[in-house]
């Protein structure tokens, strides 16, 4: 049995095979392979790329139960019908490399094909006008326009697999959140060890709900409690009321890309000082309802009143971006953390899973930890909706009644491509114009340690890709967290990001105690912990201005060689401490490919380059 789980299109498309009769996953978001960071394309590239991979599945499933305009984000250019077909047609004339092509002003000569392309393409009016139609009549919400669009919806994803789907198998559909909840359960120690585990799930929205909270036991699950999704108009357009929503919304009023760059304003919080009038404000605008029982409430008005863009301009100007951006953090901290304590047992500490877009935000997840009545935390480490691609086929498989037990031997979610030493060794010797390498075989550990140990910064590509938006240290860049100057060397000459923009540390669990405060044993770098405030002095690079880092907890069965770089570096410094960050340069993803390694290496300030034992320098 193959089942696959699919998010078709939008920000975190992705594929994840469950291969029941070789007991593997593979597991890949798409903008791996465009190397356009979210890119809200579809998954036909990928499936193209990983065919052979993809060949005779038994089940289709997606983390989507209906179609109701705003689960395929019609109104949103990025993934509606009518721009998924203008994308093709520009991404075939201006063959993009990376996100910045797609900015670039185009020639006349672009522009003619661009324009000559959509005349003779008689489905991008089809959906053009289907897109206007729905734009302005969806507000009805009649029954009719939901199963017209969802007989469309089907008939686009149909033709989306086509190329894979020899035996002509009708996807299957489950609840967006409990898609997401499954995901987080079915990784953890709880499912392993048979224990119950509360899920919250938080998002900006899918399947009418942008929050739930749910039960699991082995294979029996309960939901208590959904948040729905209400609307508002705001200049002629609908939007969608909810946790996730308003903090993107803050997102884009400061010129950052939404639905992207939402860690650069937890990461600006940490600078400012949360405003009285903006906490009360939103908290107007979503509240708990205690009625039956918890859940968020929302007010439309309220969200019109205050979250138009005249308005929150207005705030930004006089609070400053340091306040604007801690006043939106501290009231998602305290609005989820109320949630949780109304709605969890009081009487005795749980098992606590989180997934959902929104938990991508660390500083959110270590409160949850530190303010509410959690023994064991687990975040799922593809949080995002490529983490309810997997959710999806697991329940799948719950629902043919297929054990799931060889899924929790998987320690780390090394899910993605793995290339073999020969294919490196060809693709290195095709460009030794521009680099010299040597074959360090398994000692690379030793030497990339003693590079580190002279403040060089260096990228590691190993083994199979992270699943997730976390670098593991298989598609890492690694760096000294002593160098109090490394973070803006990083982020200048490497990374290209703002200066305010921290890095995180993977850590030797067995140092885990002695670092930080009140931790637990976290090897996904999906949440925060303080770090004590003399180890802060030790390791200012890998921390943030408010003493919290995002650590990577390692052992050896988890990651050998960065186990072994940080046993090299604990006889140097005490601790097994290094900045690891993702492998890639600002606004392209994180490389997945011998080639995406080596176009990051040459177009960055990276100083070696250890690729499946190759060390390899520039010429």
């Amino acid at each position: 049995m193959k089942i696959v789980g699919c998010k078709f299109w939008g920000e975190d498309s992705a594929i994840c095979i469950l291969d029941f009769k070789k007991k593997k996953v593979f597991a890949l978001a798409s903008d791996r392979s465009s190397r356009i960071k979210k890119d809200n394309f579809d998954i036909r590239n990928t499936i193209k790329e990983y065919e052979n991979l993809l060949k005779d599945t038994d089940v289709f499933a997606s983390p989507f139960n209906t179609f109701d305009g705003h689960d395929t984000c019609l109104e949103n250019k990025g993934t509606s019908y009518f721009w998924l077909e203008f994308n093709k047609i520009i991404r075939s004339s201006l063959k993009p490399k990376y996100i910045s092509d797609l900015k670039k002003k185009k020639s006349i000569k672009i522009k003619l094909k661009i324009f000559l392309s959509l005349v003779l393409n008689p489905s991008f009016f089809f959906y053009y006008f289907s897109w206007k139609y729905y734009f302005k009549k969806y507000i009805s919400f009649n029954k009719l326009d939901k199963n017209f669009h969802y007989k469309f919806c089907k008939k686009a994803i149909l033709k989306i697999i086509d190329p894979i789907n020899s035996k002509k198998r009708s996807p299957i559909f489950f609840d967006h959140h409990k898609s997401h909840a499954a995901s987080a359960y079915y990784l953890s120690n709880f499912f392993k060890n048979k224990e119950e585990s509360f899920v919250f799930t938080l998002d900006q929205q899918g399947d009418h709900s942008h929050s739930s909270l749910s039960i699991f036991k082995n294979y029996d699950y309960k939901l208590l409690s959904k948040s729905p999704t209400k609307v508002a108009y705001l200049d002629h357009r609908r939007e969608v009321i909810s946790i996730g929503q308003i903090y993107t919304k803050f997102t884009s009023i400061l010129g950052l890309r939404p639905n992207c760059d939402e860690g650069k304003v937890e990461a600006l919080a940490a600078y400012g000082k949360p405003e009285k009038e903006i906490l009360k404000s939103l908290n107007k605008i979503i509240f708990l309802n205690k009625d039956t029982s918890y859940f968020f409430d929302s007010n439309p008005k309220e969200y019109e009143n205050y979250m138009n863009e005249t308005n929150l301009k207005n705030e930004l100007n006089k609070y400053g971006k340091e306040n604007f951006c801690a006043s939106v953090q501290k009231w998602l901290e305290e609005i989820v953390v109320s949630f949780l304590n109304a709605s969890l047992p009081k009487t005795e500490k749980i098992n606590l899973c989180l997934a959902g877009g929104v938990i991508a935000n660390v500083i959110l997840n270590y409160k949850i930890y530190e303010n509410c009545n959690v023994d064991k935390l687990f975040v799922c480490p593809a949080m995002g909706d490529d983490g309810s691609a997997l959710g999806a086929a697991i329940l799948s498989s719950i629902e043919k009644k297929l054990d799931l037990d060889w899924l929790s031997n998987y320690k780390m979610p090394y899910w993605g491509p793995f290339f073999e030493r020969d294919y490196v060794k060809k693709f290195l010797q095709k460009n030794i114009d521009k680099i010299r390498y040597t074959d360090l075989k398994n000692n690379w550990p030793l030497k990339a340690a003693e590079n580190l140990k002279k403040n060089k910064i260096i990228a590691v590509f190993q083994n199979q890709m992270e699943f997730g938006p976390r670098a593991l240290g298989n598609r890492s860049i690694l760096a000294s967290a002593t160098d109090i100057n490394m973070r803006d060397k990083i982020n200048l000459n490497i990374k290209r990001r703002p200066l305010f923009q921290p890095f995180c540390p993977a850590v030797l669990e067995e140092d885990r105690e002695k670092i930080f405060v009140n931790s637990y044993h976290h090897k996904l770098m999906a949440t925060a912990f303080k770090m004590k405030d003399d180890i802060q002095e030790i390791f200012p690079s890998a921390c943030h201005i408010d003493g919290t880092a995002r650590p990577q907890f390692v052992n050896k069965e988890d990651n050998e060689s960065l186990y072994e770089i940080l046993k090299i570096l604990k006889k140097q410094l005490g601790y097994g401490v290094v900045i690891n960050t993702s492998f890639n340069l600002h606004g392209r993803s994180m490389v997945l490919k011998p080639e995406h390694a080596l176009d990051d290496f040459l177009d960055s300030n990276l100083e070696y380059l250890y690729i499946e034992g190759y060390e390899v320098e520039k010429i």
